[in-house]
């Protein structure tokens, strides 16, 4: 019915956005060590003999740094995101379905999805589905 007579719905949501006040660098003054645990690649490697001339090896992410391969002074972090980068956002997106809009048809809010350092922010994409309606 939605489909037919078009529609608005405002949808609540949480998002992660680079901290304003670093800037998403996670310190005060912009400045990160390498983590000591990994040396900078953000994984570990360890080695489990299982028994004569057998080994396994097996890559993880660094518990030290969160896989991310730097860590930041304690005193130096950023008091908005306490080193994280970013933030919660609450958003309310509202998503006009025009009226004859097609199942499975996309509405696409550019830029709307969470954010991350270095990283291009991905969209948000909502795709209609259609349910089987009583009388129709």
């Amino acid at each position: 019915e939605d489909l037919y007579n078009g529609t608005s719905k405002k949808l609540s949501l949480s998002r992660n956005v680079l901290c304003s006040k670093c800037k998403g660098k996670g310190s005060k003054s912009g400045a990160s060590m390498k983590c000591a645990g990994c040396q900078g690649p953000g994984m570990k490697v360890s080695i489990r003999h299982l028994g004569p001339s057998m080994i396994q090896q097996m890559q993880h992410p660094c518990n030290e740094c969160k896989g991310t391969g730097e860590t930041i002074n304690d005193k130096d972090r950023c008091p908005q995101c306490k080193g994280e980068k970013v933030v919660q956002e609450k958003k309310v997106l509202e998503v006009h379905v025009e009226k004859g809009m097609q199942n499975s048809q996309k509405i696409t809010f550019p830029g709307e999805a969470d954010e991350a350092p270095d990283t291009v922010t991905g969209d948000i994409v909502f795709v209609l589905q259609q349910k089987e309606h009583p009388k129709f």
